[in-house]
């Protein structure tokens, strides 16, 4: 039987590989008639747990604010967010025969176009202060000339305008909206962002522009904006953040750690393809951080002779290549692999576009690598670990080593 050297990739430890590597040797028997897994796990050798360093808490005061942060995190991805999420209720039935805050809201908006008059000293003074002064009148404008598909409707003064019970969450809204507009703006052209304290003031001043803060303001956004489910899924609001460093260290700790004393795991795989291949050369198949181990290895050591092919599965080693930060080689050109590399069929690159941390290698070694794609419905980042239950995955290595 053919040794199949399973490398497994960061973060993996002894239960996980186990069960990564019965299926592997589950796929191994369907689809490689003749091959043997055999174990490299190198887990035992990654980093270690912490404890000292992680910070207490947090308070109720610090998951108030982790609250803005996220709100602002939104916003910053989408200006508009809080105001879809308002387009989205339900309109009032309410009959009025005079003018609604909504309409008495549009109009305060529109005087906001000349800010030196609109706006009180401290508000201008903020956004100057800032750098924001050359993106207000963009960001207004945005919001009063946006119209319709197919019309010449101004979208959000249908939308303003018809805010009664929650005039005051759209003032926020607007506020809030017309900030995240300047600020990416301004992000976009290297200016530094406002610390928090000048944001929440500005919002403030803004707000009292146009027309103050409601009693009750704040239950709308708490009920749709952010949700207890979205709160919670947020990592950087959780209660206990030993639980969020204890589930995400050994990935994180592991990439840190090769990158800095990396010489135990390659020595470790060496020596395992070294006991492996005694009577017949290893097939190595190794996952993310695994792969990179891997193919640092074989680029400063000349073990190809024992080694059939590498394939490299989910590998993140032509990114690193190209930003300048593989261990094993300075970045050139891809003739800066040794001449002792093979050139042909001998390295497999295997990714999935869904998995973002899987990179072609082909268009960066155009002469040794050879990639090929495998298909898969699981989202990131469970589609990083997806590909040993895939038998594609299995089959473009067949057709490659054949």
């Amino acid at each position: 039987m053919k040794p199949l050297l399973f490398v497994h990739g960061t973060g993996t430890r002894r239960t996980a590989y186990d069960k990564s590597l019965a299926e592997v040797k589950r796929q191994v028997k369907t689809h490689l008639e003749g091959y043997d897994v055999k174990e490299c796990y190198w887990g035992d050798l990654g980093s270690t747990p912490w404890q000292h360093s992680i910070p207490q808490g947090p308070t109720q005061k610090e998951i108030e604010q982790a609250e803005r942060i996220k709100l602002w995190q939104r916003l910053l991805e989408d200006p508009f967010y809080q105001l879809r999420l308002l387009e989205s209720l339900p309109a009032s039935t309410e009959i009025s025969f005079s003018a609604s805050p909504g309409e008495i809201l549009w109009k305060r908006l529109e005087a906001l176009t000349l800010p030196q008059e609109a706006l009180p000293q401290e508000a201008r003074d903020l956004i100057s202060a800032n750098d924001l002064a050359p993106f207000w009148a963009d960001s207004i404008e945005r919001i009063l000339r946006e119209t319709e598909d197919g019309s010449n409707i101004p979208r959000w003064k249908k939308v303003i305008e018809a805010a009664r019970d929650n005039a005051g969450e759209m003032r926020a809204a607007i506020a809030h909206c017309l900030i995240a507009q300047m600020m990416i703006q301004a992000r976009d052209l290297w200016i530094l962002p406002m610390c928090s304290e000048d944001c929440e003031r500005l919002t403030a001043l803004i707000v009292d522009q146009l027309g103050g803060v409601d009693k009750g303001i704040g239950t709308t956004f708490a009920k749709v904006l952010l949700g207890a489910s979205l709160l919670l899924a947020n990592p950087a609001i959780r209660a206990d953040r030993g639980d969020f460093s204890t589930e995400t260290g050994p990935a994180t700790g592991d990439i840190l750690l090769y990158q800095a004393r990396g010489d135990e795991i390659r020595d470790f795989i060496q020596e395992r393809i070294e006991e492996e291949s005694k009577h017949d050369p290893v097939l190595i198949v190794a996952h993310s951080l695994g792969g990179i181990a891997a193919l640092d290895l074989l680029i400063t050591k000349d073990l190809w002779e024992r080694v059939q092919v590498l394939v490299t599965v989910g590998s993140q080693a032509p990114y690193l290549y190209e930003i300048g930060a593989l261990w094993s080689l300075k970045k050139t050109d891809a003739s800066g692999l040794p001449r002792f590399f093979p050139k042909t069929k001998r390295w497999l690159n295997i990714l999935n576009r869904w998995d973002f941390l899987s990179y072609p290698a082909h268009p960066v070694f155009p002469d040794h690598a050879t990639d090929r794609e495998v298909s898969g419905m699981s989202p990131f980042p469970l589609s990083h670990s997806a590909y040993w239950r895939n038998g594609q995955t299995w089959r473009e290595i067949k057709d490659f080593i054949k």
